[in-house]
């Protein structure tokens, strides 16, 4: 900081806090940039379908005859929704449901973290 700040090359200095980003982010706003940024990845190809074959590799594909699982863009949407908007869990003898912050725990919670600050 001192080194830029001598050459007076600094056009602005900006801090953020990202300690409470997993748990203040909210759910539409997580589910909204996600939607944009599944729209951005099936945009403008011929291939719209995402393949997983029995090796486990994924691939972009038209058909889904030598995969075992295929994903369109609407089943990932649906899915990101279902995993954000359902996730609960319980205390005691209470079930709650999480209405703010990605939810931790799941393997796609840093994906997605890393993913809304890119887009943002």
């Amino acid at each position: 900081m001192k080194k830029i700040s001598l050459k007076n090359n600094a056009k602005c200095i900006s801090t953020f806090d990202f300690s409470t980003l997993y748990t203040k982010l909210p759910h539409d706003k997580l589910i909204e940039v996600l939607n944009k940024i599944v729209d951005f990845c099936f945009k403008g190809g011929r291939r719209n379908k995402i393949g997983i074959n029995y090796l486990g590799s994924a691939n972009w594909i038209q058909d889904s005859k030598s995969c075992t699982h295929t994903y369109n863009k609407d089943l990932i949407v649906e899915a990101v929704f279902y995993l954000i908007s359902q996730c609960n869990f319980s205390i005691g003898n209470a079930l709650l449901q999480q209405t703010i912050g990605i939810p931790m725990g799941g393997d796609p919670a840093p994906f997605w973290a890393n993913l809304f600050l890119f887009f943002l």
